[in-house]
């Protein structure tokens, strides 16, 4: 349960991407984005901090999300298990990167790779997660911080 802008814990929920060591920056940087836009889009509006700010100048900016994002690596295995154990809770809202989505184009291509392999033999090259800030350090609390 999230509280009003005036009262909410920074603290309480956060988001974290999980990359594989192995992804180059552009690619991790690709993944990141997609990432990005699939969690954004089904996290709690009130996740967003305000939905515009003005500066000085009275030029107005789009607000971003007023709790912290993390980007982490881990080998890719590794990835596998954290999002096997993401998926326990239901209180997490979890996005996947299979690498089928770098060599697909339209989204009909990527749906119909996916249709054609098991759930076990994807690689995934990145995986985000948000929810309450204890169930995101008990699933990546002991992951290394992302770095080109």
């Amino acid at each position: 349960m999230h509280l009003d802008d005036d009262q909410y814990n920074y603290r309480g929920f956060k988001t974290n991407i999980l990359l594989s060591s192995g992804v180059e920056p552009p690619i991790a940087l690709n993944i990141v984005g997609h990432l990005g836009i699939a969690l954004g889009a089904r996290v709690p509006q009130d996740s967003l901090g305000k939905e515009r700010l003005v500066d000085g100048s009275g030029v107005r900016h789009l607000g971003i999300s007023k709790y912290p994002v993390i980007i982490l690596k881990a080998r890719p295995r590794k990835i596998r298990t954290a999002l096997e154990r993401a998926r326990v809770y239901p209180e997490l809202i979890i996005a996947d990167y299979p690498e089928q989505m770098l060599w697909t184009g339209h989204d009909d291509e990527l749906a119909q790779a996916l249709a054609e392999q098991h759930e076990a033999d994807l690689n995934y090259l990145g995986i985000a997660a948000y929810g309450p800030t204890e169930i995101m350090t008990e699933v990546f609390g002991r992951f290394s911080l992302w770095n080109a």
